[in-house]
């Protein structure tokens, strides 16, 4: 009996309102992560002089398993075998009662590497023609604490072992002549766009507590990934799966390293405790998080553009580079998602588009999922805009010129177009936002102000202050999808099971979801199923080979959970009243649903829906201290039938301040004057979220440009970045009329002989 306890015990999963950095057990452990003194090299030795009593060092050869965790991409260590491939790498942990004490312990711990190594990830025959041998003689040993600060340089060697690890491209119409088509085109536009804007996270930190009783493991972490996190812990501890109790806190971090990384400091933990028999808590400093768990390397995005003197747009080539850092399991997903996104929201004739991730000497760039367009949409809007400037276009008409239109539309069927989405009343989305900020008006006003400014002002150094404030406004939409088609990580079987009880009451079985989702799926059912909310429940019980693979904030989104709320309550109401109780329905996407994407040729519907939005951001320059003040941001959405339309739009607001944050480092912008409005629908509502964040830097970035007259190609800023920019294009204004005269004097020389 008591066996057969344990084992049901071990084979559920809960879900736990605490954080785990809140919780604590009798005897229990601290741990903190030893790590890489260097970026490359070989770790030969790790030892502390004198550990105190209860105090342990442990390192990969107390792993009692699998030390190394495979991934799409490679093999990852959880503790570095000796090779390390960044700065910063785990290759060790130290453990004892006292955090103070093991802070001190830390500071004293002993590394000796040697830098003249080669990561295992690369292989030796690929690069040993190219790379010299070394004399043993100049073979360099070192020796150093743990507490080393600063990675060394090496950009030649980073060069020679960079490989890629993941790519994609596309090609679409008369690729194989893109090149003659934009000579031939009225008019054409090139921009190099670098972006790597993450919104600031000051919520818990990840870590994980961990505890060994009757050989069963309890863990308590803010894991994302259930299915994989009970995997590699029974890789690497040598425990059967059965015997790990997971118990999921909370978790408000999306990131990529907090999705997969998370499994390897709780298997840290893990090892603690089964060696020094105590429940050990790792949790990350705010140093340690930042570092290594939310640090986004830049995404670069190179493109080309034409179109005609009509405005249409004829061709776009594009070229997108990823530093995935050490490994990202995620980078083939990120480059899809990328790639998808890199047109935008328009139907474009000729397409030729390349995207490669990369690996790198740098910590795993961390990428949030619902996130990743935002990069490809800051790109391409900014693109669009430069070319309505090239083509004297207003960037409003440019965008409807060319926008995909949705299903239905008289037009649609003249379009042909590589990726299709289910947008609905685009247009009228466009309009509203151009209306509620008055953008025509404010955007022909600004842009003859700035191309009226005497460039003399350049060619003396800087500009002046003008009697007319320095203004700009910006313009830029996007989608959202919900619902990937193509994800390989997960798969999209997003599913979910609604009960009718014996009391007849209704149980909804799902993964926990916010408040006020549960408020409008309680409204939901009850009006569908003709009972009172009340009589509503949730229930996020799921056994071992039964829970869900990533929580609905990723993949199994809101937007596709309550259209199958809806058909599982319709069915409940189908049934024949002989059926007995309780009474159970299962609806799932169909896989009809999922052919709309064609994976193989990477055509078709990416997403089960998609909500739109178009902003524009309205800023003033001051010229004294070279900052901006946001005046105004306008919005209009599109996103299906609204449940909560207050709750909404805080959602909304909340995350305009989230973006507003992340643009420029160290300073939080402030908006005062928000416009929000939304598109009446009766049809299924859509995810909403993170839109916000896919249109506020473009329109950001583009305000800027058009208020200083110079382009702003990154993000985040500094806070003398439009000063550093105005100077650049200071001295390039100062260059070109110097050679220009140089090439009057040399005409004038040769006429004159």
């Amino acid at each position: 009996m008591p066996k057969k306890k344990v084992t049901k015990a071990a084979s559920k999963l809960s879900f736990q309102q605490e954080f785990y950095s809140d919780l604590s057990t009798a005897n229990m452990y601290h741990g903190i992560i030893i790590r890489s003194p260097i970026k490359k090299g070989i770790i030969t030795s790790i030892s502390h002089p004198d550990l105190p009593a209860d105090y342990f060092l442990f390192t990969a050869k107390d792993v009692p398993g699998r030390n190394l965790i495979d991934t799409p991409h490679g093999k990852v260590p959880v503790f570095s075998e000796g090779n390390v491939s960044y700065f910063g790498e785990p290759i060790g942990i130290l453990t004892g009662p006292d955090e103070k004490v093991l802070n001190e312990l830390l500071e004293e711990v002993e590394i000796v590497y040697d830098r003249n190594s080669i990561d295992y990830y690369f292989k030796i025959d690929d690069v040993k023609n190219d790379f010299p041998e070394e004399k043993d003689s100049e073979k360099s040993s070192e020796k150093t604490s743990a507490k080393n600060e600063t990675p060394q340089e090496d950009t030649e060697l980073e060069k020679l072992f960079s490989s890629e690890i993941a790519s994609r491209s596309i090609k679409w119409g008369d690729f194989e002549n893109i090149n003659s088509i934009f000579e031939e085109s009225d008019f054409c536009a090139e921009g190099s766009w670098k972006y790597s804007l993450s919104v600031p996270n000051f919520g818990e930190t990840n870590g994980a507590l961990c505890s060994f009783k009757e050989n069963v493991l309890t863990v308590f972490t803010p894991t994302q990934w259930l299915r994989s996190l009970r995997q590699i812990l029974s890789e690497a501890l040598k425990i059967k799966s059965e015997n790990i109790i997971v118990k999921k806190t909370r978790c408000f971090n999306h990131g990529t390293n907090s999705i997969w990384f998370n499994s390897i400091i709780t298997c840290q933990a893990a090892i603690a405790s089964l060696k020094t028999g105590h429940p050990v808590k790792i949790v990350y400093s705010r140093k340690e998080q930042n570092l290594f768990m939310d640090t986004m390397q830049p995404i670069v995005l190179n493109y080309k553009t034409s179109c005609t003197k009509e405005g249409k747009i004829t061709a776009l080539k594009a070229d997108i580079k990823v530093d995935a850092g050490f490994i990202n399991p995620f980078s083939q997903e990120i480059i899809d998602r990328l790639i998808i996104a890199s047109c935008g929201c328009y139907s474009i004739e000729n397409i030729q588009v390349t995207a490669v991730a990369e690996r790198s000497f740098n910590p795993p760039s961390s990428i949030d999922l619902s996130l990743i367009d935002s990069a490809a949409f800051f790109a391409i809007e900014n693109q669009i805009t430069l070319l309505s400037k090239k083509c004297s276009v207003s960037p409003l008409e440019l965008r409807e010129k060319n926008f995909i239109l949705p299903p239905g539309n008289k037009k649609t069927e003249q379009q042909k177009s590589l990726f299709t989405f289910k947008f609905e009343k685009p247009l009228e989305v466009l309009e509203c936002a151009a209306s509620l900020s008055d953008f025509k008006r404010k955007y022909f006003c600004y842009q003859q102000e700035a191309s009226l400014r005497n460039h003399e002002n350049f060619r003396k150094g800087m500009l002046t202050t003008y009697t007319s404030p320095l203004r700009g406004i910006g313009f830029a939409c996007a989608y959202e999808g919900s619902c990937y088609f193509g994800s390989q990580a997960y798969g999209n079987d997003q599913s979910l099971e609604v009960t009718l009880e014996e009391d007849e009451t209704v149980t909804i079985h799902t993964s926990p979801v916010s408040s006020s989702i549960q408020d409008i799926w309680s409204k939901l059912a009850g009006e569908i199923l003709e009972i009172s909310p009340a009589n509503v429940k949730f229930n996020s019980n799921f056994l071992a080979d039964k829970e869900p693979l990533l929580p609905e904030s990723v993949y199994s989104n809101i937007s596709v959970m309550t259209e199958l709320l809806q058909k599982c309550c319709r069915g409940i109401k189908k049934r024949k009243s002989s059926a007995a109780l309780p009474y159970s329905v299962v609806k799932k996407i169909t896989p009809a649903q999922k052919k709309v994407w064609n994976s193989k040729e990477f055509k078709g519907q990416p997403f089960y829906n998609t909500s739109f939005i178009a902003a524009t951001v309205e800023v003033e320059m001051d010229m004294a201290t070279y900052r901006e003040t946001i005046r105004n941001i306008s919005i209009a959405i599109s996103g299906g039938k609204l449940m909560n339309t207050q709750a909404v739009t805080s959602t909304i607001k909340l995350g305009i301040q989230k973006v507003l944050k992340s643009l420029v480092h160290h300073e939080t912008l402030d908006a005062k004057d928000i416009k929000i409005s939304f598109i009446q629908s009766n049809e299924n509502p859509s995810q909403i979220g993170e839109l916000v964040y896919q249109v506020i830097p473009s329109a950001y970035a583009q305000a800027i440009s058009q208020a200083i007259n110079c382009s702003l190609t990154s993000l985040p800023l500094s806070t003398d970045s439009i000063y550093n920019t105005l100077v650049e294009a200071s001295q390039k204004e100062i260059k070109l009329e110097q050679e220009t005269e140089e090439s009057k004097d040399e005409n004038s020389g040769n006429t004159e002989q």
